[in-house]
């Protein structure tokens, strides 16, 4: 499991045992009479010490309620070690209230999210490790309560944000914090930045880590040979209206100040929250159809020519996959296995789009819920327009 922690103790023990936390950080455990009993036998039974094979082998037993609880005991332990690693990444946000959270809420949140075994487990595959998938699923939604919807702060390190932001995001996180000059000489050195650190590699490591000095004097270098101009529609200016050529200190100043703009922005940029008929509602008042239109259109020509039929029998249609199956000549399994993947493409791409485009900021379980009356509205009209293109 990444980033855990796994203190020297008998397997055993993380299926017998319940945490709790109490006076803000101090960990309890609680002792299942029934639970260390049954543990016991199981052990001389297969005298395996490994929590990856009692995991799987609750998790494969799970109907039996002794495993169950045997399963969330150890459930309860993942949602600690996860909880630790956020609440310890928390530690640089303190002066945001938004995500003034303790250790004893962030193991709440995770405790809760694994009570309900079938929903948790619902997205598991059997052959991949039990442990990574649960410790991933539990800090996942840890962050995702904790940040609400703006996790790219914790997603990314400084310099993986710096790298991964859009110069439009950019620019208006560095507009509320700066005027120009500033806004375009911090752009500018960010282009600078793109321009060296993409071609960086990091041997391995998960962290980007901070440019060098031959990188960083390079940028610099690219700095002072730059106008504002390439990047922003103002009149080209010499180095001295920008404050001067700058070193390798100064630019690396600029791409702290953008990382701080950055995260400050995505904690301050407000949740639209948006139900299914809402979304909807909000597109048309935009005339938004055309351009939906047009993205459902250049989404499914792309698709190739077996995943496109199931779109239009699934959608146009109405079919189920096992009616859609021997249309095909194929099996229900590979037309789950062709949706699927497209599906939730689609539903970025438009997600991404609504965001993009019209300022509307809908999750992506909004548009998957309208997504079968968009694509069925898409079939349904894509006639009269061919016919209108031919006439």
């Amino acid at each position: 499991m990444r980033r855990n922690e796994k203190p020297e103790r008998d397997a055993s023990k993380y299926f017998t045992e319940y945490l709790t936390i109490q006076d803000g950080d101090r960990v309890f455990s609680l002792s299942q009479g029934n639970l260390t009993k049954n543990m016991k036998e199981l052990v001389k039974l297969y005298a395996a010490e490994n929590r990856e094979f009692w995991a799987e082998y609750f998790y494969s037993n799970k109907a039996d309620p002794l495993a169950r609880k045997h399963l969330q005991a150890y459930l309860f332990h993942v949602a600690y070690w996860a909880a630790k690693i956020v609440h310890r990444q928390l530690k640089a946000f303190q002066h945001y209230p938004q995500v003034q959270y303790d250790l004893a809420d962030l193991l709440q949140i995770g405790s809760e999210f694994v009570m309900d075994l079938e929903k948790f487990f619902h997205k598991f595959d059997p052959q991949q490790p039990i442990e990574r998938y649960v410790f991933k699923r539990i800090e996942g939604k840890i962050r995702d309560v904790v940040f609400d919807g703006n996790a790219k702060c914790l997603k990314y390190s400084d310099w993986s944000l710096l790298k991964q932001c859009s110069k439009k995001t950019l620019k208006t996180a560095l507009e509320t914090c700066y005027r120009e000059p500033l806004v375009t000489n911090h752009l500018l050195a960010w282009q600078c930045f793109k321009e060296v650190y993409t071609t960086c590699r990091t041997n391995g490591r998960k962290a980007l880590p901070a440019p060098n000095a031959e990188q960083l004097q390079k940028m610099a270098k690219i700095y002072n040979k730059s106008q504002p101009s390439e990047l922003v529609e103002n009149p080209p200016q010499p180095p001295e209206a920008r404050g001067g050529n700058i070193d390798d200190n100064k630019i690396l100043q600029y791409f702290n100040n953008c990382i701080k703009a950055l995260r400050e922005y995505h904690f301050l940029l407000p949740k639209e929250e948006i139900s299914p008929d809402d979304l909807l509602d909000n597109l048309a008042m935009k005339d938004a159809a055309d351009d939906l239109h047009k993205l459902l259109h250049e989404h499914i020509e792309n698709l190739n020519e077996t995943t496109a039929g199931i779109f239009t029998l699934k959608y146009g249609q109405g079919l189920s996959d096992r009616s859609i199956a021997p249309l095909l000549k194929v099996n229900p399994s590979t037309v789950y296995r062709r949706h699927q993947p497209a599906k939730q493409k689609l539903l970025t791409t438009i997600v991404h789009w609504a965001k993009e485009q019209y300022g509307v900021t809908p999750d992506s379980k909004v548009v998957d819920d309208v997504l079968p009356d968009l694509l069925l509205n898409y079939y349904q009209n894509k006639p009269s327009r061919l016919a209108q293109k031919v006439s």
